[in-house]
C-alpha cells in the first residue's frame, strides 16, 4: 500500500510568471492531493512469483481507494500591462499644397 499526500500548506500562495509583455499571476492559489494506492493482493511478491505466473494477473492491477481526493485552485489573473502596448506610429505624409 502506498500513501500520497501533496499540499500547499495552510496558507495560500501567490506566484507570477512573466511572458514577454504579459504577466500571469496565480493569486491565493491552493493545491491539495490525497490518495492511497494498493495492489489487489497482500502477498509478498518475488521475481520468481512474477515470472512463473503463480499469481492471477488481475491481482496485480493497482487501484485507488474511495477516499482519494484533490483540490486544485489556481485563480489566474492576467496583468494589465497589455493596455500599455500601442501600435507603432507611422510617419505622416507631407501635407499637399
Amino acid at each position: 500500500m502506498a500513501n500520497l499526500t501533496i499540499g500547499s500548506g495552510p496558507d495560500a500562495f501567490n506566484t507570477t510568471i512573466n511572458l514577454g509583455p504579459f504577466e500571469l499571476t496565480i493569486n491565493q492559489g491552493r493545491a491539495d492531493i490525497t490518495a492511497t494506492m494498493q495492489l489487489g493482493t497482500d502477498a509478498r511478491l518475488g521475481l520468481q512469483d512474477l515470472v512463473a505466473g503463480s499469481l492471477d494477473p488481475s491481482l496485480l492491477v493497482s487501484s485507488l481507494d474511495a477516499g482519494a481526493n484533490w483540490n486544485i485552485d489556481f485563480p489566474l489573473v492576467l496583468s494589465e500591462n497589455i493596455r500599455d502596448l500601442t501600435p507603432p506610429t507611422l510617419p505622416s505624409a507631407p501635407a499637399e499644397s
